[in-house]
Parts: structure tokens; sequence; C-alpha cells
């Protein structure tokens, strides 16, 4: 019996039926709870500009007030719905993307 990771945890989809997606961890379903942390908290947002795009789910955002690239991960692949170049924002602490009107839960990506 193989054993998972935990980094192979947070990127294992666990589909069920027609709900998609259920895997509690950053990177895949925004939750409720996230959404409204985040919503609430309008001081951590950092604004950003998408800057590479894979259809493996990863995203690479340069921050506008840093020099800083910050690498995420989401569980979908958004490279046909999202153009490179497309302003964003991050709430690092809530683990959201804001896409346009759209939010989504993404995970931090190392190395």
């Amino acid at each position: 019996m193989s054993r998972l990771t935990a980094a192979d945890r947070i990127m294992t989809c666990l589909p069920v039926g027609e709900a998609g997606c259920v895997n509690p961890c950053p990177g895949h379903q925004l939750r409720g709870v996230q959404r409204r942390g985040a919503a609430a908290d309008s001081t951590h947002w950092e604004d950003g500009i998408l800057s590479e795009l894979t259809d493996q789910g990863e995203l690479v955002i340069d921050l506008l007030a840093s020099p800083e690239r910050v690498r995420l991960w989401h569980h979908r692949d958004l490279s046909a719905a999202v153009p490179v170049g497309q302003p964003v924002a991050l709430h690092r602490s809530r683990d959201t993307l804001a896409l346009g009107q759209e939010w989504i839960s993404v995970a931090a990506l190392t190395g």
C-alpha cells in the first residue's frame, strides 16, 4: 500500500459526482469560511499581474508593491479562461486569489 505525502494529499482531487472536487486543502474549492475571511480582511490583499500560467494549474504572480514573484497552484487548468497579463489580487493568509470577479482557492508553491 502506498502512502501519500502531504504534498500529494494537497494536490489530489477528491471527486464527488456532479459536485466536482471536494478536497478541503488550499488550491481546490474555495470554502465559505475562506471567502468570508478574505472579504472581511481587506488589509491583506496584494495586487499583482498574472505573468505565467500552465495547464498543470501553476500560476506565477508578479506583485506590484514589491519585486516578489509568487508561485501558486490551483487544481483546475485555468489557461483557457484567464489571460496572462491580467491584474489579480492575492490574499495569502486566506489562500485566495481574485481573478476579476471570480475568487479561487490557491496553494503556495515553494522552490
